[in-house]
């Protein structure tokens, strides 16, 4: 009542800070809005990026002004620290382009944290039911842990429709029971432990999508929420205030049966019964030709019927080497795909997928690392599988498989792994760092710089030159003017590829700072250098801030600019060199590629890799989450890969 009285007042008085003030304090209350942890998903469009998933737009109106709402969650993989006074700016797309500033709540927001943005549109109002496509850009800084000079700007869309003010909202919790199940509301999927926006008087479809190896049971709802029929599995929901709903499965039984199975099954036909003192319905494979009753099954019988690894479904996919030369073995295939294509198949962070040689998860388990969009509503995912001894010949094809599994989670026997930034407080698959990543496991050389010390894969160079710091990744900055260094790897024979991914870069003061990610020879590095001079590296050299030139380097002395005019982008990117023998450097540079061509050189046999910083008149750092090296793909083209279909 106390949240509807102060909409109410809302309509009533007309002066702007009113509006302004009581606006956020009614909504905060009735969102009662974490500081991290599982997000809030309602049912209007929004998008700002893959680090920052959205998942409300909301514009409220009245006769006297309007009121622009966006919520977002902080997946960007470090803290970050919202600008005063303006955090956003929103152009509603009406009155001429007109722009409008607000706030964004918690002013500092940690990794996982849910983030309100409120903007006051004083003056200008809308009519109910007008349909809105507002832009807006976040103003912010990231912290690592210290929070950077530099101040980032990333845009965000939404599709909207203007909504009254004395309109009453609650929030509804969606519960599965088991966690492993989710809900679709209005036709969009929600893992366990959402929470969505009910308004009072209007009823919402919602319908029950069982985890693998489960059916439906039944509906619960709490007090003020209620459902239309418990027993049917798509139903119909509406709420009178604030509370949650649940829907309840029932295990099934595997498709596999063990053979201890055999000693208390008869020889009659087959049939569908209970199990123990419990209704649990089976489905048997159809070359059994028996009838299992609750007095022949004992309950240690039962626990032989395998249903923590079984394949339910599975998808081929076809890798195509179109080059004239085979892969090599330990080959690590990259494999981009759309999630939400299989979003009632795969868990909510993909912890159930896994990738083998043979049809429903027979043959070899693959060693595979999810790089970015680990959730089965995300529209864009990388993942990494190595291969192990199977190659795919010249001009040939290979066939692997991703099997989505039981309600047990793969990722945790250690196959199927993720980049140790993808994780927060709570609500996702990995709740600390590097908790699931297996990237040792994938890639040929590796190291996600956990804990607070370097590990003995490397060597500083340089030491009184740079200030290093591990923290969960690793910080380099040169301490003085004119001084550089950086960070070797041990010995490397196969990784002819060598990456890092970049996540805060930042300049103080004069001209002339660089960075590099390096393959080279020797440990001797000059005390103003990246990278060793016998190595072969590509750098970004600035000369203000964040925007400069890209350049390589070979070990001849050589130097050619790639990129005149680059900027480092406001989110984490990749930064990589591939040497091949054909004497071709391949810099990568967030997501843009480039190459050089250097004839006086050739890639030893072993070689060293190398992170490193320096400056001329400035200081200048640069953190990194990981570094991975992998071998080089036929003739530097990466296998295509085709997707059949959900079999």
């Amino acid at each position: 009542m106390r949240t509807q009285s102060a909409i109410e007042f809302l309509t009533t008085y007309s002066w702007a800070f009113l509006v302004i003030g009581l606006f956020v304090v009614s909504v905060l209350s009735i969102l009662a809005l974490p500081t991290s942890g599982t997000p809030v998903y309602l049912p209007s469009f929004c998008y700002i990026s893959p680090s920052f998933p959205c998942y409300q737009a909301l514009v409220l109106t009245n006769s006297i002004g309007a009121n622009f709402m966006v919520l977002f969650q902080n997946n960007l993989g470090a803290q970050i620290l919202f600008q005063q006074p303006n955090s956003i700016v929103v152009t509603p797309s009406l009155y001429g382009g007109a722009s409008y500033g607000g706030s964004c709540y918690p002013l500092s927001a940690i990794i996982g944290a849910t983030v309100i943005c409120n903007v006051s549109i004083v003056g200008n109002t809308f009519s109910t039911g007008t349909q809105l496509s507002p832009t807006f850009t976040l103003i912010y800084q990231i912290c690592t842990p210290r929070c950077t000079k530099q101040v980032y700007n990333t845009s965000g869309t939404a599709t909207t429709v203007a909504e009254p003010y004395k309109q009453v909202i609650y929030p509804v919790q969606l519960l599965t029971s088991p966690t492993t199940g989710s809900i679709a509301l209005n036709g969009v999927h929600y893992p366990n432990g959402a929470n969505v926006i009910f308004i009072l008087g209007q009823s919402y479809s919602i319908s029950a999508i069982p985890p693998s190896l489960y059916g439906f049971s039944s509906w619960s709802a709490s007090s003020n929420v209620f459902v239309t029929s418990t027993s049917l599995q798509s139903t119909t929901a509406n709420a009178v205030g604030k509370g949650s709903v649940t829907a309840s499965f029932v295990a099934l039984v595997s498709t596999s049966v063990s053979s201890t199975v055999s000693t208390s099954v008869s020889s009659t036909s087959v049939s569908s019964t209970s199990i123990s003192s419990t209704s649990l319905s089976t489905s048997l494979s159809t070359s059994l030709s028996t009838s299992i009753s609750s007095t022949s099954v004992s309950s240690t019988s039962v626990s032989s019927l395998s249903t923590t690894t079984t394949t339910i479904h599975y998808v081929p996919i076809t890798l195509t080497n179109s080059q004239s030369s085979a892969t090599q073995s330990n080959f690590q295939q990259q494999i981009p795909f759309n999630p939400s294509t299989y979003g009632s198949y795969a868990n909510a962070n993909m912890s159930n997928i896994e990738f083998t040689t043979g049809t429903g998860g027979s043959g070899t388990v693959l060693d595979a690392w999810c790089e970015s969009g680990c959730s089965n509503t995300a529209t864009s995912a990388t993942v990494w599988v190595n291969l192990g001894s199977s190659t795919i010949g010249a001009s040939s094809s290979l066939t692997i498989y991703m099997n989505f599994m039981s309600s047990a989670s793969p990722v945790t026997n250690g196959y199927t792994g993720y980049a140790p930034q993808l994780y927060c407080a709570s609500g996702c698959q990995q709740t600390s760092y590097g908790q699931y990543d297996n990237g040792a496991s994938v890639f040929s050389f590796y190291d996600n710089f956990a804990g607070s010390s370097l590990s003995s894969k490397w060597t500083e160079l340089n030491s009184g030159s740079i200030s290093l710091t591990v923290s969960n990744g690793v910080t380099m900055q040169n301490t003085a003017y004119n001084t550089g260094g950086g960070i070797s790897s041990s010995s490397q024979s196969v990784d002819n590829v060598f990456e890092g991914y970049a996540y805060a870069f930042t300049t103080t003061g004069g001209s002339y700072p660089s960075v590099a990610v390096a393959m080279g020879q020797g440990q001797t590095m000059p005390s103003s250098g990246i990278a060793p001079d016998s190595s072969y590296f590509t750098g970004f050299t600035s000369l203000s801030g964040t925007s400069g030139a890209l350049k390589v380097m070979s070990a001849s002395g050589a130097s050619t600019t790639l990129v005149s005019s680059e900027t480092v982008p406001a989110v984490p990117f990749i930064m990589g060199i591939q040497w091949p023998q054909s004497r071709k450097e391949i810099s990568t540079f967030a997501t843009s590629s480039y190459s050089a061509s250097d004839s006086t050189v050739s890639l030893p046999s072993s070689w060293n890799d190398y992170l490193g910083v320096s400056a001329g008149s400035v200081t200048r750092s640069i953190s990194f989450y990981w570094a991975r090296g992998r071998v080089y793909p036929p003739s530097g083209t990466m296998p295509s890969t085709s997707f059949g279909s959900v079999v």
